[in-house]
């Protein structure tokens, strides 16, 4: 948890530096939102656009399942680099670590669209399989560029905000089905895909707007009675930091070389570098084993349903109604829940298995 940095005027007297909870923030919650609805709701209608061109080529079921095992992997292994990228460009250590964000969105956002494009000319699995790959590797990189911007500019209104965007998010993927099918019977399969990449570069404009989050972060007055005026110097304004290793951002020690002194930083190893030391804990383990069964059998059921509920003779509108029901359900329960963990305090464990009751 991050130690708020005090600070000390001879006007505003002891402050903190604390994010806007507001203001621009609210561009970076509409900019979540945008990159949300770009990257996960055209996906889960895959089944309802590929389906088609996936009968002409073989099997379609495990042509999705492998489709879709390429996008997830490919996210997911995005995830490494980026995490790691932002964590060594900290907001503390460069004040232009909001244009790393913003590169990291934007480049994945390009990426994103550039996967999105290709299948317009797809005519094989294998196409497919490199095109959904370079998708699912953009949006690894936009997801986590948007969601440090958003961690940096709430605090207080974290659930509250994140709340709103499932709801949006969640509006829009209850249309996104009629949507396809009406585009696919105006334009044909191709044509679809077309609109769906030029629909894509809206997470360039979403990352556009990832800016560093000290230029509105606020100063939020402490009162507090100063026991030892030693510990600052309210007449310079200096920054008044106290001594913690925890603070340290690098491990470096120092050394003399020619009568001259240079630190030297330690070389972090790839175990350090990707907290592969967190796999030595049962309980975490178990966490992320968990939450990764859970989230790849959500994931792979909403893409199969499609081609499954075709595979049985259903015609596109009958698919359509019931991904509208879906969609629609599971708005429902992010609505309810929220009104209902505002209420009462409920353990995390309790909640999932809640929903793996309903999901079964």
């Amino acid at each position: 948890m991050k130690k708020p940095v005090i600070f000390s005027s001879k006007t505003l007297g002891k402050y903190e530096i604390v994010p806007p909870n507001g203001g621009w923030g609210y561009v970076i919650a509409l900019a979540v939102s945008i990159t949300f609805i770009v990257g996960l709701v055209p996906i889960s209608v895959f089944g309802l656009v590929f389906g088609p061109f996936l009968a002409t080529l073989g099997d379609t079921t495990s042509a999705t399942t492998l489709l879709m095992g390429f996008f997830n992997t490919s996210l997911f292994i995005a995830g490494l680099p980026a995490n790691h990228l932002l964590q060594k460009y900290t907001y503390r250590k460069i004040g232009l670590v909001g244009a790393m964000i913003h590169f990291a969105g934007t480049f994945g956002a390009m990426i994103h669209f550039a996967g999105t494009c290709l299948p317009i000319y797809a005519t094989t699995i294998f196409h497919l399989v490199i095109t959904c790959s370079i998708q699912g590797f953009g949006f690894g990189l936009m997801y986590p560029s948007v969601m440090s911007a958003f961690n940096e500019y709430f605090s207080s209104k974290q659930t509250f905000m994140m709340a709103i965007i499932q709801v949006a998010v969640g509006t829009v993927g209850i249309t996104w089905p009629h949507l396809i099918s009406q585009l696919m019977l105006e334009f044909g399969f191709r044509g679809t895909v077309a609109i769906s990449a030029a629909f894509s570069l809206n997470g360039i404009l979403a990352a556009l707007t990832l800016q560093p989050a000290k230029w509105h972060n606020q100063r939020m007055k402490i009162e507090e009675k100063i026991e030892n005026p030693r510990d600052g110097n309210e007449e310079t304004g200096f920054l008044i930091r106290r001594p913690d290793s925890d603070n340290r951002e690098n491990d470096t020690s120092m050394v003399n070389i020619g009568g001259e002194t240079k630190p030297i930083v330690s070389k972090k190893s790839l175990v350090e570098i990707l907290d592969l030391a967190l796999f030595k804990d049962p309980v975490y383990v178990n966490i992320v084993i968990g939450v990764s069964m859970v989230l790849i059998s959500d994931v792979f059921f909403i893409h199969v349903l499609p081609v499954l509920v075709e595979s049985y003779g259903f015609e596109n509108t009958d698919i359509t109604f019931i991904l509208t029901v879906f969609f629609t359900a599971d708005l429902l329960g992010k609505i309810i829940f929220g009104i209902i963990s505002s209420i009462f305090q409920i353990q995390n464990r309790h909640i999932v298995l809640i929903g793996s009751i309903f999901t079964v």
